[in-house]
């Protein structure tokens, strides 16, 4: 399937992996659950009835999630030409957020999804498993598919268990119902498949177990697994900025209750990273200064030209600059010479050696002072 190709559902080309381990992990389990377990329930009755039930969860297992990757849950209108779009109109009257690449209005709880490329109805998740959104038009039979692994799930593990220990506790009786039962198995035989099937389902059992307290807790709380994402991420902004925590908002809008994330324990079968705490620790002293090495490293100060300039002239140690001693003594001045032409005076005093600063104030304060009129003398006050 080329880069933005659309995927229509769970059983197009090209599969995914983790599908392929699905079906792996449930065929190995009905082969030795059939072949090795069954025959070693000592009780007809009881051994009946784990085989009929067993066998009813397989089959409805298998069709439940078959239906689940097989069912399209895209928008109605993802897959139609622009023309025969039916909420085209509706949705620009309503001002609704549009998708450029299926040319959908999205309605409430559509979105986009960016694995498969479309536009997917009461969006959920994208089901890694399956290799399909779940979605409005998948979501019950997702919620079946889920129900019914972790019954079948369940009762490989506990019946593993259960011959386990029997064996252990009981082993002359299952050796001799493996030599009847399963002519020429030897009796290691059943505790060797139980430790194994114990160690590749109890993971998957648990995995499943969790997921499904997940979604129960979604269904609770009215949201789905993508608005739990992204209220919990706006829950942790919240804590850190010290604001208003995020709530739940219905389809019309409306804020319902506010938002509180599910325990650890659940919510880390959706891999969404945790906010981290910051612990209060103690402050760490500080680095005792060598001076020897900042004296060394530490720059001299710049030195200000202008000031450099009226405190060498007022001294008298800049040659050639007498008048400019006078200015700052307050002493009658006499007209300058043409201060140097110099490009950087465009730029102000920076980076000018104090000779062309020395000239440059020497012709501001003879301007200043020259334009000066002397103020008229007012006539005395009448006693």
């Amino acid at each position: 399937m080329g880069a933005f190709a659309v995927r229509r559902h769970g059983l197009q080309r090209p599969g995914s992996p983790l599908q392929l381990i699905l079906l792996v992990v449930v065929s190995s389990d009905s082969v030795v659950f059939g072949s090795i377990y069954v025959p070693c329930i000592e009780d007809p009755t009881l051994q009946f009835c784990v085989a009929a039930g067993y066998g009813i969860l397989v089959v409805a297992l298998l069709v439940a999630g078959f239906y689940t990757a097989a069912k399209d849950p895209s928008h109605p209108d993802a897959h139609k030409p622009k023309e025969d779009k039916v909420n085209a109109t509706e949705g620009r009257k309503l001002g609704l957020p549009m998708c450029y690449s299926c040319g959908v209005y999205q309605e409430w709880r559509t979105e986009h999804c960016n694995d498969c490329n479309r536009c997917v109805q009461g969006f959920d998740h994208h089901c890694i498993w399956l290799n399909n959104c779940v979605g409005k038009a998948n979501y019950r039979a997702f919620w079946s598919a889920m129900v019914l692994a972790c019954l079948m799930l369940g009762t490989v593990v506990a019946t593993s268990v259960g011959l386990l220990i029997e064996s252990i506790v009981r082993s002359d009786v299952q050796a001799h119902l493996l030599h009847e039962r399963l002519a020429g198995a030897p009796k290691e035989l059943l505790p060797i498949f139980a430790t194994l099937m114990l160690i590749i389902n109890a993971p998957f059992c648990f995995l499943i177990v969790t997921l499904t307290l997940f979604h129960i807790a979604l269904v609770w709380n009215r949201i789905t697994t993508l608005e739990y994402i992204q209220l919990h991420n706006a829950y942790d902004r919240a804590l850190d900025a010290n604001s208003a925590l995020p709530r739940i908002v219905d389809e019309s809008g409306r804020a319902g209750k506010q938002f509180r994330p599910f325990p650890r324990s659940i919510d880390w079968v959706v891999f969404r990273p945790r906010r981290k705490k910051k612990k209060a620790g103690k402050i760490s002293p500080a680095p005792e200064k060598k001076h020897t090495a900042q004296a060394k490293t530490t720059p001299a100060p710049l030195k200000d030209p202008a000031a450099t300039a009226l405190k060498s002239a007022s001294e008298g140690t800049i040659g050639g600059f007498e008048d400019l001693g006078k200015a700052a003594k307050g002493e009658e001045l006499t007209p300058p010479a043409d201060p140097p032409s110099h490009p950087r005076f465009q730029c102000g005093a920076e980076g000018l050696d104090s000779k062309d600063v020395a000239k440059l104030l020497l012709t501001k304060i003879y301007q200043i002072e020259t334009s000066k009129e002397p103020k008229p003398s007012s006539p005395p006050e009448s006693q």
